[in-house]
């Protein structure tokens, strides 16, 4: 987000963290840390791109005062430097018509501008002059002046005008497109002059041509005939959880969200748009905008490195055709965060997300073909709408019926496995081999029974297309995914279909505000919540909450739990049946018990979704007396004090 994180240790309360770089200063070595029973050994953290250890390109001083370190070029100020200070630089670039040092300071690592500092031979040494660096050629893509006599402009939409550019030239870009008085600039070095040329005097040339034109052959004023956006270059995600919009707007409908850094997309052009770059992209066969803050340009070469570097995919097999007569009018999901559309399209609007896979679908009996998918018309979630065919698994009527019979999916299965890695043997390697076989990683009957290269290359293949950590290694994480399991329960279950068998405590009627129940039940410490009416106990976590508590389940066999006294299949369907109703139940910690009500409908997703694992997608609330509801003005809401009261008379006993 524009900053550097430091990773340190507050002896005082036992907590490891991150601290943002503008809010501190480095003042050298500490020692490390006693070691922490629960917690880990501080250490680099592993997406650090550059580590301070990375060996210096040379040094420099500055020569004024009051200079500003950004955290990227032409970026923002995250503190200011003196006068005469010698730094390390680390890289150089330009951008905004300046060159750009990258430096170590004793305010962090940022970026200083040419025009303020002298270079030196060394730490100490003589200075020379400021050369005036340019990125790599291509860096940015490359444009075709395709008018006569255009202004070379010192900035965007500036009057003073530095040089005249004659038609049918090509310049590498300098720096990024930016957008000013209803045009693109484009950036270039002319005549030893570095600056702007309107977007309607140039075109940006597309990958193929580039290849051309560095093969020696130039490209014609006239774009090639595309017949659509034309690809112009690539760009690669810089870090994890990138958004893709519909639009080049925060506010705009996201089309899916990237996990990690590293994922590359044909670009088609920049656009600015309420005060941010955005780069246009090709995504899943629509355009979509990527925070400029978010991705770079790539020149050509590390694009060939990348796709050099691309594991080699196993062929996929056919996918036996099921006979259509054995097919039910129930489906699942393959995947998480598959949308469901208001007709069948990639363009069209979302109506909700189903987020965990397995969720179950109502098949309508209507498909229509479209982007090369066939689509299927559906009721999930409380909705009807359109699902993409490749994320959805039709079951057969055999397996509907059993799913009946079974009352739905339920929660997957608990399991542990080994780590699998190179030179592992045994059945659980040939399990292994055998659902990767299926999925069509490996070749059809491929189970030697020994974790060999070929079945490492399969499970990193595995990995990429599931979004797991890349290593190759089967671990819990791997395994549980292509099983579709959970880790098992850390703790040993009740009787019945509790998770654990609380003690009851004298059971207390506690206001929110004038009483303690706020600071004794801590965020981030867990409760035993008993349902009054089953007698069901499961435990629930304190995420946040200032009006009442809001919660999750701790684990996935707490959410089984909480659906059985809700008489759901999943939690998912408390959301579709809006099983609103407030509930009167005991909330158990530390020794003492609480009359309370639960809304028990899950919302805030993603936001208020911190355990990934528990098979329930965001939060619950759990009301006291006189705590207040999120919305409605923030009122006392008289069913939950109802709830609470219905809790205190039925308690064993009160206090």
């Amino acid at each position: 987000m524009g900053y550097y994180w430091a990773y340190v240790y507050h002896e005082a309360t036992n907590h490891y963290g991150y601290v943002r770089s503008d809010c501190y200063e480095l003042i050298g070595t500490s020692p490390q840390p006693t070691a922490v029973p629960g917690y880990p050994t501080p250490t680099q953290p592993p997406w650090v791109t550059v580590p301070p250890t990375s060996p210096a390109a040379g040094y420099l001083r500055l020569v004024k005062g009051g200079v500003n370190l950004r955290n990227a070029p032409a970026g923002s100020t995250i503190a200011q430097l003196d006068r005469d200070l010698e730094l390390a630089y680390f890289a150089v670039t330009v951008a905004s018509g300046y060159t750009w040092y990258q430096v170590d300071s004793p305010k962090g690592r940022g970026w200083v501008r040419s025009d303020v500092i002298v270079l030196m031979d060394g730490p100490g040494g003589g200075t020379q002059p400021v050369p005036t660096t340019t990125p790599s050629t291509g860096t940015m893509g490359y444009v075709l002046t395709i008018k006569s006599a255009i202004n070379l402009r010192q900035t965007p939409g500036s009057s003073r005008i530095l040089g005249r550019v004659d038609k049918g030239l090509v310049f590498p870009l300098q720096g990024p497109v930016l957008s000013a008085q209803g045009y693109n600039w484009y950036q270039v070095s002319s005549g030893g002059q570095l600056g702007y040329l309107r977007g309607d005097c140039v075109r940006q040339l597309t990958a193929a041509e580039v290849t051309d034109y560095l093969a020696g052959k130039m490209p014609g004023v006239t774009p090639p005939p595309d017949g659509g956006s034309v690809v112009s270059g690539y760009v690669i995600t810089t870090i994890t959880s990138v958004n893709v919009r519909e639009a080049p707007s925060l506010d705009a409908r996201t089309l899916g969200q990237i996990p990690a850094a590293g994922a590359v997309f044909p670009y088609e052009r920049t656009v600015t748009a309420g005060g941010s770059t955005w780069y246009k992209v090709s995504y899943q066969g629509v355009s979509g905008y990527l925070l400029g803050s978010t991705a770079r340009m790539m020149t050509p070469k590390e694009y060939q490195d990348y796709l050099a570097g691309q594991p080699t995919t196993p062929p996929v097999q056919p996918t036996p055709v099921p006979d259509p007569s054995t097919l039910s009018t129930t489906a699942v999901t393959v995947m998480d965060k598959v949308l469901v559309r208001n007709a069948a399209g990639m363009t069209s609007r979302t109506l909700t997300t189903l987020y965990k896979q397995g969720t179950i679908v109502a098949l309508q009996g209507a498909t229509q073909q479209a982007n090369n998918y066939t689509w299927y018309s559906v009721r999930a979630a409380g909705v009807n709408g359109w699902i993409r065919g490749d994320m959805l698994r039709i079951l057969t009527k055999q397996e509907a019926a059993a799913l009946d019979q079974t009352g739905g999916t339920g929660t997957p299965p608990a399991a542990g496995y080994r780590r699998l890695e190179l030179g592992s043997m045994g059945e659980d390697v040939s399990r292994l081999q055998q659902e990767l076989s299926r999925l069509g990683y490996l070749r059809p009957g491929y189970t030697p029974g020994t974790y060999d290269y070929q079945t490492r290359t399969a499970v990193m293949e595995y990995q990429k297309a599931v979004n797991l950590f890349v290593d190759g290694i089967a671990g819990n994480d791997t395994q549980h995914k292509l099983y579709n399991t959970v880790p098992q329960d850390p703790y040993t279950p009740g009787t019945g279909d509790s998770t654990v068998n609380p003690t009851i405590y004298p059971v207390e009627k506690v206001d929110w505000y004038s009483g303690d129940i706020d600071r004794f039940w801590a965020r981030g410490e867990t409760a035993i919540l008993t349902d009054v009416k089953t007698r069901i106990s499961f435990r629930v976590k304190r995420w946040a909450g200032g009006y009442h508590a809001d919660v999750e389940p701790l684990t996935a066999s707490d959410t089984a739990a909480m659906c059985q006294i809700y008489g759901v299949r999943n939690a998912q369907e408390i959301l579709e049946k809006n099983l609103y109703q407030r509930r009167p139940v005991w909330i158990t910690l530390k020794g003492r018990s609480f009359a309370a009500s639960v809304y028990g409908v899950p919302h805030n997703y993603p936001k208020g979704d911190t355990i990934p694992d528990n098979n329930f997608n965001g939060q619950f609330c759990v009301h006291f007396v006189n705590s207040r509801l999120h919305s409605s003005g923030n009122k006392v809401d008289g069913d939950h004090q109802k709830a609470i009261n219905d809790a205190y008379n039925a308690a064993p006993q009160k206090k």
